[in-house]
């Protein structure tokens, strides 16, 4: 990351400030409120363009490409179309996209305990994948379909719209982009990602609202909705009620998720009620709902894994690395220059599962090959197994860094922009800060 600006909190700050100020919140262009659905990419936008490279670089083949189209356009949107599933359901649940290895299968285990809760209380639902990268790690099944029909038809469909943006909300676009671009030292094209952003929303309503409709639904359940406002529309619209399932750490450093300035429950594309695990300090950030619409929930995988792996003995010189994504560079930095003096130790780096194994080994100065004690390990490897066997960790702000507390291990924070995400475990005495230029050996 650049030194215009030192965390995201700063990010944060300015335009929680200028939807404030500006009621951004409350804004409609061409019926769409705008700033509500593109709030996140917004977000993410800025945080992207203060960061000078990324780890995560993965290029396709030619013919990687054509086997991904085929899979997409013909086996998902044709053999798992959700519009060829013609069952009622009482829940419609969406994965969260990601999928993790757990006893030899992979799942999504932000939405897999709900489910078999749904199948205790004998509750009809039906599924859907997401992300058509996780299609392959598990068997197929016609028992949950797939969005990416909605996904690449509303994409055809957003080219025939045509957004219209008066005089007044042009200027208006140009001066909080003005405000943002000179704030941040950044050159964010704000009213392209509005365009994309009401194309988008106009293109995939429809076909969500035509789902719901047939599915007959009560409720829908999903993971992340900061990009889901069309899906959130349609729901609401159709009555259903929407619920959001926690899937990593919420903070008021942060942007997503935290509204501390508007009047709960009054988002048009927010759910009205969000699941928030309990005893992991991992949601800060004030949500935009009353205290009714919040539910506290036990984080059922984080307890299957700790008793599945509390027979497993910890290692006292063993370090568990967690990566995170645009900050890899600097913390892989930051173990090499220890690790000579640390070589009793044993380093396992673990890469955050939007990241390419290859990334580091493709940049000359990383010969982490010449250390036997370092390993790198990606998303095969079960985190929760290096956790218990692991006495310390280190890493940012990963959800991570949360969890492995609740694992039991000694939790250690590098002071990398975004830690200050992570500041509640510090202050309730959970993690220790590492400055960059600290020697790792005399902190453990």
């Amino acid at each position: 990351m650049n030194d215009i600006y030192t965390s995201a909190k700063d990010v944060t700050d300015i335009i929680l400030d200028l939807e404030k100020k500006q009621g951004l919140l409350e804004w409609k262009i061409d019926g769409v409120f705008v700033w509500q659905a593109a709030r996140a990419d917004i977000y993410t936008s800025i945080l992207d363009l203060g960061i000078s490279h990324k780890a995560n670089s993965n290029r396709e083949t030619f013919f990687k490409k054509l086997k991904i189209y085929y899979k997409r356009f013909i086996i998902n949107s044709l053999f798992y179309n959700p519009f060829l599933d013609f069952n009622k359901s009482n829940a419609l649940v969406f994965e969260s996209g990601r999928k993790y290895l757990v006893d030899d299968k992979y799942i999504d285990i932000y939405t897999r305990y709900l489910c078999e809760d749904l199948e205790q209380d004998s509750i009809p639902y039906s599924k859907y994948s997401t992300n058509y990268l996780f299609d392959s790690v598990e068997p197929r099944s016609f028992k949950v379909r797939h969005l990416d029909f909605i996904y690449i038809a509303s994409r055809i469909l957003s080219k025939l719209i045509k957004v219209t943006i008066s005089e007044h909300d042009i200027e208006k676009l140009q001066f909080i982009e003005k405000e943002i671009n000179t704030s941040l030292r950044v050159r964010i094209d704000l009213i392209t990602i509005i365009i994309n952003e009401i194309k988008r929303f106009k293109s995939q309503y429809p076909f969500y609202k035509i789902l719901f409709r047939l599915k007959k639904a009560s409720k829908i359940y999903l993971v992340n909705s900061s990009d889901k406002a069309p899906m959130i529309k349609a729901a609401k619209d159709e009555n259903i009620i929407v619920n959001e399932l926690q899937h990593g750490l919420i903070s008021k450093e942060g942007l997503i998720a935290n509204f501390p300035d508007t009047t709960e429950d009054s988002l048009e594309y927010f759910p009205q009620k969000f699941f928030v695990w309990e005893d992991l300090n991992m949601c800060t950030c004030k949500l935009p709902l009353s205290k009714a619409n919040i539910v506290n929930v036990k984080n059922k995988h984080l307890q299957y894994m700790l008793k599945k792996n509390q027979n497993i003995s910890r290692k006292d010189t063993q370090m568990l690395i967690i990566s995170q994504p645009y900050l890899s560079i600097e913390i892989f930095k930051f173990i090499i220059a220890n690790i000579e003096e640390m070589k009793s130790w044993q380093f396992i780096y673990k890469l955050h599962p939007a990241e390419d194994h290859n990334f580091i080994s493709n940049i000359s100065f990383y010969k982490y090959s010449l250390y036997d004690n370092l390993s790198i390990v990606s998303n095969n490897q079960s985190i929760y197994r290096l956790f218990s066997e692991s006495k310390y960790v280190l890493g940012v702000f990963s959800t991570a860094v949360f969890e492995a507390h609740y694992f039991g291990c000694k939790t250690l924070l590098l002071n990398l922009p975004g830690v200050e995400m992570a500041y509640s475990l510090i202050k309730s005495g959970k993690a220790v800060i590492v400055n960059t230029n600290d020697r790792l050996a005399k902190i453990v």
